[in-house]
């Protein structure tokens, strides 16, 4: 459709469409082609008015996978942080990738990342997902050190000791954790 209007002249319309389908798929491609199209400046505030729809998309997953793809990692980060209860730690396709991207600079919101994940196998009781999840466990074990006293996130520790205390007797799966 967007380009049937480009090739009837209608520009304003194309650029609506563009928008309206970006409000609803969050298609990076799709507001890329909207932001080109702007007189200058203007592309700016559409861009700001942009992230705040993704901040307040209905799949806080999907919201992840479109600032971690733009990429835009501190608000990433910050989805992480205010929207953590919300993520689906089975959809690790989405935040597996996410909690690699954020390593480097945002370390709280990667291990947030990784609990949601070992903390959804283990509540499944997801045996074939043991091995990924103790990867994702020895990723938090890595990256402990570098949280700092962040009082929001639950230390390392105590998070290890509630696994074992719910999820304790999941042999299989402490067996591939590492010390």
């Amino acid at each position: 459709m967007v380009a049937a209007l480009e090739a009837l002249g209608k520009k304003d319309e194309a650029q609506d469409a563009r928008w309206r389908y970006f409000e609803k798929t969050l298609n990076i491609d799709t507001l890329r082609a909207y932001l080109k199209r702007l007189p200058d400046f203007e592309d700016f505030e559409a861009e700001r008015k942009a992230f705040e729809i993704v901040a307040k998309h209905r799949s806080v997953d999907t919201a992840l996978e479109f600032f971690v793809a733009w990429p835009n990692l501190q608000r990433a980060d910050e989805i992480v942080r205010v929207r953590e209860k919300e993520l689906d730690g089975g959809a690790y396709y989405k935040l597996r990738p996410a909690a690699e991207a954020l390593e480097e600079k945002y370390p709280a919101g990667a291990t947030r990342l990784y609990r949601r994940m070992v903390e959804s196998v283990l509540h499944r009781g997801s045996s074939k997902q043991y091995p990924y999840a103790a990867r994702d466990l020895q990723s938090c074990i890595r990256l402990a050190p570098r949280l700092g006293d962040e009082a929001s996130l639950e230390k390392h520790a105590t998070f290890v000791a509630r696994l074992q205390q719910s999820h304790g007797r999941k042999h299989g799966f402490w067996g591939l954790v590492k010390p």
